[in-house]
Protein backbone atom coordinates (compact mmCIF):
# COMPACT_ATOMS: atom_id res chain seq x y z
CA UNK A 1 0.00 0.00 0.00
CA UNK A 2 1.16 3.51 -0.66
CA UNK A 3 1.09 6.42 1.73
CA UNK A 4 2.26 6.86 5.29
CA UNK A 5 2.57 3.84 7.54
CA UNK A 6 -0.33 3.23 9.88
CA UNK A 7 0.40 3.95 13.55
CA UNK A 8 0.69 0.95 15.86
CA UNK A 9 -2.72 -0.26 16.90
CA UNK A 10 -3.19 -0.20 20.66
CA UNK A 11 -6.98 -0.04 20.96
CA UNK A 12 -9.36 -2.48 22.66
CA UNK A 13 -9.18 -5.01 19.79
CA UNK A 14 -5.41 -5.28 19.83
CA UNK A 15 -5.45 -9.08 19.99
CA UNK A 16 -6.01 -9.33 16.26
CA UNK A 17 -4.49 -12.28 14.43
CA UNK A 18 -4.33 -13.01 10.72
CA UNK A 19 -4.27 -16.35 8.93
CA UNK A 20 -5.17 -17.61 5.50
CA UNK A 21 -4.31 -20.27 2.97
CA UNK A 22 -2.74 -19.76 -0.45
CA UNK A 23 -3.74 -16.25 -1.61
CA UNK A 24 -5.03 -15.74 1.94
CA UNK A 25 -1.53 -16.53 3.24
CA UNK A 26 -0.07 -14.03 0.77
CA UNK A 27 -2.55 -11.45 2.07
CA UNK A 28 -1.53 -12.38 5.64
CA UNK A 29 2.09 -11.54 4.83
CA UNK A 30 1.06 -8.38 3.00
CA UNK A 31 -0.91 -7.14 6.01
CA UNK A 32 2.01 -7.89 8.35
CA UNK A 33 4.37 -6.00 6.03
CA UNK A 34 2.10 -3.05 5.27
CA UNK A 35 0.51 -2.58 8.71
CA UNK A 36 3.26 -3.15 11.29
CA UNK A 37 2.06 -3.19 14.87
CA UNK A 38 -1.56 -3.81 13.87
CA UNK A 39 -1.55 -7.56 14.54
CA UNK A 40 -0.49 -9.68 17.51
CA UNK A 41 0.70 -12.61 15.33
CA UNK A 42 0.27 -14.10 11.86
CA UNK A 43 -0.22 -17.65 10.60
CA UNK A 44 0.18 -18.07 6.83
CA UNK A 45 -0.61 -21.53 5.39
CA UNK A 46 0.62 -22.62 1.93
CA UNK A 47 1.62 -19.14 0.78
CA UNK A 48 4.53 -16.73 0.81
CA UNK A 49 5.51 -13.07 0.49
CA UNK A 50 4.57 -11.69 -2.92
CA UNK A 51 4.84 -7.95 -2.27
CA UNK A 52 7.72 -5.69 -1.35
CA UNK A 53 8.70 -6.49 2.24
CA UNK A 54 12.49 -6.33 2.58
CA UNK A 55 12.51 -5.54 6.32
CA UNK A 56 9.25 -6.43 8.06
CA UNK A 57 8.51 -5.31 11.60
CA UNK A 58 9.10 -7.93 14.31
CA UNK A 59 5.99 -10.07 14.78
CA UNK A 60 5.32 -13.66 15.89
CA UNK A 61 4.90 -15.94 12.85
CA UNK A 62 3.71 -19.53 12.50
CA UNK A 63 4.00 -20.58 8.85
CA UNK A 64 2.63 -24.00 7.80
CA UNK A 65 3.46 -25.47 4.39
CA UNK A 66 3.40 -28.79 2.55
CA UNK A 67 6.78 -29.61 1.03
CA UNK A 68 5.12 -31.09 -2.10
CA UNK A 69 3.01 -27.98 -2.82
CA UNK A 70 2.96 -27.46 -6.61
CA UNK A 71 0.75 -24.31 -6.47
CA UNK A 72 3.03 -22.33 -4.14
CA UNK A 73 6.22 -24.40 -4.06
CA UNK A 74 7.91 -24.44 -0.66
CA UNK A 75 11.34 -23.97 -2.23
CA UNK A 76 10.35 -21.08 -4.52
CA UNK A 77 10.57 -23.11 -7.72
CA UNK A 78 8.14 -22.34 -10.58
CA UNK A 79 4.50 -23.23 -9.98
CA UNK A 80 3.48 -26.37 -11.88
CA UNK A 81 -0.19 -26.56 -10.87
CA UNK A 82 -3.16 -24.26 -10.42
CA UNK A 83 -4.09 -20.95 -11.99
CA UNK A 84 -0.62 -19.36 -11.92
CA UNK A 85 1.44 -22.07 -13.65
CA UNK A 86 5.02 -20.95 -14.22
CA UNK A 87 4.97 -18.25 -11.53
CA UNK A 88 8.09 -18.00 -9.38
CA UNK A 89 7.58 -16.77 -5.83
CA UNK A 90 9.80 -16.32 -2.80
CA UNK A 91 10.54 -19.58 -0.99
CA UNK A 92 8.94 -20.15 2.40
CA UNK A 93 12.37 -20.37 4.10
CA UNK A 94 13.38 -17.00 2.62
CA UNK A 95 10.14 -15.38 3.83
CA UNK A 96 10.70 -16.73 7.34
CA UNK A 97 14.33 -15.62 7.32
CA UNK A 98 13.20 -12.03 6.69
CA UNK A 99 10.99 -12.16 9.77
CA UNK A 100 13.73 -13.83 11.83
CA UNK A 101 16.22 -11.13 10.85
CA UNK A 102 13.74 -8.34 11.61
CA UNK A 103 13.07 -9.76 15.08
CA UNK A 104 16.76 -10.53 15.76
CA UNK A 105 15.95 -14.19 16.38
CA UNK A 106 18.31 -16.92 17.43
CA UNK A 107 19.16 -19.63 14.92
CA UNK A 108 16.23 -22.00 14.52
CA UNK A 109 16.05 -25.36 16.23
CA UNK A 110 14.53 -28.25 14.31
CA UNK A 111 12.45 -31.19 15.50
CA UNK A 112 11.05 -33.87 13.18
CA UNK A 113 8.36 -36.39 14.11
CA UNK A 114 7.22 -38.59 11.23
CA UNK A 115 6.43 -36.37 8.25
CA UNK A 116 6.12 -33.16 10.30
CA UNK A 117 9.13 -30.90 10.87
CA UNK A 118 8.97 -27.97 13.28
CA UNK A 119 11.54 -25.21 13.09
CA UNK A 120 11.44 -22.62 15.90
CA UNK A 121 13.41 -19.44 16.49
CA UNK A 122 13.24 -17.56 19.78
CA UNK A 123 13.51 -13.80 19.52
CA UNK A 124 13.57 -10.90 21.99
CA UNK A 125 10.30 -9.39 23.19
CA UNK A 126 8.10 -12.52 23.37
CA UNK A 127 8.43 -13.01 19.62
CA UNK A 128 9.13 -16.30 17.93
CA UNK A 129 9.19 -17.26 14.28
CA UNK A 130 8.18 -20.81 13.43
CA UNK A 131 7.84 -23.03 10.39
CA UNK A 132 5.93 -26.30 10.26
CA UNK A 133 6.45 -28.38 7.12
CA UNK A 134 4.75 -31.61 6.14
CA UNK A 135 6.67 -33.97 3.86
CA UNK A 136 4.57 -35.22 0.96
CA UNK A 137 1.76 -32.71 1.59
CA UNK A 138 0.57 -30.52 -1.25
CA UNK A 139 -1.46 -27.32 -1.48
CA UNK A 140 -3.97 -27.79 1.35
CA UNK A 141 -5.07 -26.85 4.87
CA UNK A 142 -3.54 -29.63 7.00
CA UNK A 143 -5.97 -31.49 9.23
CA UNK A 144 -9.16 -30.31 7.56
CA UNK A 145 -11.82 -32.99 7.18
CA UNK A 146 -12.89 -34.57 3.93
CA UNK A 147 -11.92 -33.92 0.37
CA UNK A 148 -11.68 -30.53 -1.38
CA UNK A 149 -14.75 -29.37 -3.28
CA UNK A 150 -14.81 -29.68 -7.08
CA UNK A 151 -14.00 -25.96 -7.35
CA UNK A 152 -11.04 -26.27 -4.98
CA UNK A 153 -9.76 -29.32 -6.86
CA UNK A 154 -10.03 -27.41 -10.16
CA UNK A 155 -7.63 -24.73 -8.87
CA UNK A 156 -5.22 -27.32 -7.50
CA UNK A 157 -6.12 -27.75 -3.83
CA UNK A 158 -4.95 -31.17 -2.63
CA UNK A 159 -6.63 -33.51 -0.16
CA UNK A 160 -5.57 -32.45 3.34
CA UNK A 161 -2.74 -34.16 5.17
CA UNK A 162 -3.82 -35.55 8.53
CA UNK A 163 -0.24 -35.50 9.86
CA UNK A 164 -0.81 -32.07 11.41
CA UNK A 165 -3.86 -29.98 12.31
CA UNK A 166 -3.26 -26.40 11.16
CA UNK A 167 -6.40 -25.05 12.85
CA UNK A 168 -5.44 -26.45 16.26
CA UNK A 169 -1.80 -25.36 15.85
CA UNK A 170 -2.77 -21.81 14.91
CA UNK A 171 -5.38 -21.53 17.66
CA UNK A 172 -2.81 -22.61 20.25
CA UNK A 173 -0.17 -20.29 18.78
CA UNK A 174 -2.45 -17.24 18.69
CA UNK A 175 -3.65 -17.90 22.27
CA UNK A 176 -0.01 -17.91 23.41
CA UNK A 177 0.69 -14.59 21.67
CA UNK A 178 -2.00 -12.34 23.11
CA UNK A 179 -0.80 -8.84 23.83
Amino acid sequence: MNGPAAPPYVGPGRNVFVTGMSNGAMLTYRLACDRPGRFAAIGPVAGTITSDCPTPAPIPVLHIHGEADANVPFDGSPTTKGTATGTVRMSAPTALERFRAAAKCAAPTTNTAGTVTRQSSACPGRIDVNLITIAGAGHQWPGSPGQPTAAATAIGVNPPSQANNATAQLWEYFAAHRR
